[in-house]
C-alpha cells in the first residue's frame, strides 16, 4: 500500500503535493485493513508514484486513491539457501566471497537481486539469463554484454499463487465497499403552522466510515456536493428557498446535517412529498414527507 505521510508545512502551499493532515488518518486505516487482508511480510520500498493514476485521482480529483503492490518476491534466507545448497551452479546466483571485507554482509546495494537469485533458484524459476559478449553492429569494435534478469519475472507472481491472491483482494474490496459513506435519511419531521402551512425537517446521516468528500476534494471543488431536495407535487407550493439546497460534507461514522423547508399544501387533503439527499460519488437516498395524516 502506497502510504502518503502528512506535511503541515507543505499544506499552505498554494499547490499540494502531499496527503492532507484530515485525510491521514482515513487512509492509514485503509492501509492497515489492506496489510492484515494481505498478510504479506518483508514487502519492498515503495516506488515513487508521481504522474501515476492514484496521484491524480487524489490530487487533482479529490477522490481517494490507493496504490497496492499485491506481490513481491519472497525473502529467502542467505545462509540457509547455502546450506541447502539451492543456489550452486544457478547462473548469475554466485557471490563472490571477501572475507576481507566484513560489512559487505550487510550492504544494502544488490540485495533485492541477490534475494531474486535466491528465490529463482528455491523455485527452481528460469529468471537470469547468463550475461555473455556480444558483436553488436552499433559498437564496431567495444565491448557489448547482454544478459540479466527475465522481463517481468520479478513483478508478475507465480501462477500457482494468482488465486489465493485474488481471494484476498476480493475480501479487501468487500471490506472497502463496507467503509464508503452511506447516505441516509434519518427522520423526516412535519409541523403544520396552521393555514395549510407547514414546516418539513429531514435529517441526513452518513452511517459509513469515510466522509462524503475527502479534504482534498473541499479544496479541489472537483467532487460534486451533496444536494438535498424536496420533489414538490402539484399543487405544493414551496413558501420560502429552494425546493433543491446543498449539503456540507458529512463526517464519516455519523456525521448529521438538517434541512427545513416551508411549503403550503391543500387544506383537508393528504399529502405525499419525496425527499431525496444525493451525490454522484456517495450514492442517494429517499424518504417521504407525509402532511395532513
Amino acid at each position: 500500500m502506497q502510504l502518503w505521510k502528512p506535511n503541515a508545512a507543505a499544506e499552505g502551499k498554494k499547490i499540494r503535493t502531499t496527503l492532507l493532515a484530515a485525510d491521514a488518518p482515513y487512509v492509514d486505516f485503509l492501509a492497515e485493513a489492506y496489510r492484515k487482508i494481505h498478510g504479506g511480510k518483508d514487502a519492498p520500498e515503495s516506488p515513487s508514484v508521481d504522474g501515476s493514476f492514484c496521484r491524480w485521482a487524489y490530487f487533482h480529483y479529490g477522490r481517494w486513491s490507493l496504490a497496492a503492490r499485491a506481490w513481491w518476491v519472497p525473502k529467502v534466507d542467505a545462509k540457509k539457501a547455502k546450506k541447502e545448497g539451492k543456489e550452486k551452479g544457478k547462473p548469475g546466483a554466485k557471490e563472490e566471497k571477501k572475507p576481507e571485507d566484513k560489512e559487505a554482509k550487510q550492504e544494502k546495494r544488490g540485495a533485492d537481486d541477490r534475494n531474486a537469485l535466491r528465490w529463482f533458484a528455491r523455485e527452481k524459476i528460469d529468471g537470469f539469463v547468463p550475461w555473455k559478449q556480444i558483436k553488436h553492429p552499433d559498437f564496431p569494435g567495444r565491448k557489448v554484454e547482454v544478459g540479466g534478469f527475465r522481463p517481468f519475472v520479478r513483478t508478475n507472481p507465480p501462477a500457482k499463487d494468482l488465486d489465493a491472491l485474488a481471494e484476498k483482494h476480493q475480501r479487501f474490496l468487500a471490506r472497502l465497499v463496507a467503509l464508503l459513506p452511506q447516505l441516509a435519511i434519518h427522520e423526516v419531521k412535519t409541523e403544520s403552522l396552521g393555514e395549510g402551512a407547514w414546516r418539513v425537517t429531514a435529517v441526513v446521516l452518513n452511517r459509513g466510515y469515510l466522509p462524503t468528500v475527502s479534504k482534498m476534494g473541499q479544496i479541489g471543488r472537483q467532487a460534486q456536493p451533496l444536494q438535498i431536495a424536496l420533489e414538490l407535487p402539484q399543487g405544493v407550493t414551496l413558501l420560502t428557498g429552494h425546493a433543491r439546497v446543498q449539503l456540507p460534507v458529512l463526517s464519516g461514522s455519523g456525521g448529521r446535517a438538517e434541512q427545513s423547508w416551508l411549503v403550503r399544501a391543500p387544506k383537508g387533503k393528504p399529502v405525499t412529498i419525496p425527499v431525496r439527499v444525493w451525490s454522484p460519488s456517495v450514492g442517494e437516498a429517499r424518504a417521504e414527507a407525509k402532511l395532513g395524516k
